[in-house]
């Protein structure tokens, strides 16, 4: 199981929820009335939905992740889809404009080109 007191989890949402959950010692009634205070005065999610996303019955939107990340003392990038999220933003041009999305494509390109350069040298010289 991961270690929720890492900064990150690889981990998708439901297993990282319930790392999370497990290491914090929290019940999903616990989390929800977490989630009711650090989201005051609006309300926050109920313990039925976290249970269900920690079981994988619902997928969690990014607001609902970055909810259970605040009330549980984590960030948002805790939890990898909002990581992914924000890496295909980062991409998007409608959201960052096309100038910077394609020097967002070219550095991941870029890294991508190395990771294959290393692989072949690796190959060709062991």
């Amino acid at each position: 199981m991961a270690n929720a007191s890492h900064s990150v989890s690889n981990l998708p949402a439901p297993e990282a929820l319930r790392a999370l959950i497990a290491e914090r010692r929290l019940s999903n009634r616990k989390l929800a009335r977490l989630t009711d205070e650090v989201n005051a005065p609006a309300r926050g999610l109920s313990p039925g939905h976290i249970g269900n996303i920690a079981r994988g019955a619902d997928r969690p939107s990014l607001a609902a992740l970055a909810l259970i990340a605040r009330a549980a003392g984590v960030a948002p990038s805790y939890f990898v889809e909002h990581r992914l999220w924000n890496a295909r933003s980062r991409l998007d041009e409608r959201v960052v404009g096309v100038e910077e999305a394609l020097a967002a494509f070219n550095r991941v390109q870029a890294l991508l080109d190395l990771e294959e350069a290393a692989a072949e040298a690796q190959r060709r010289f062991g």
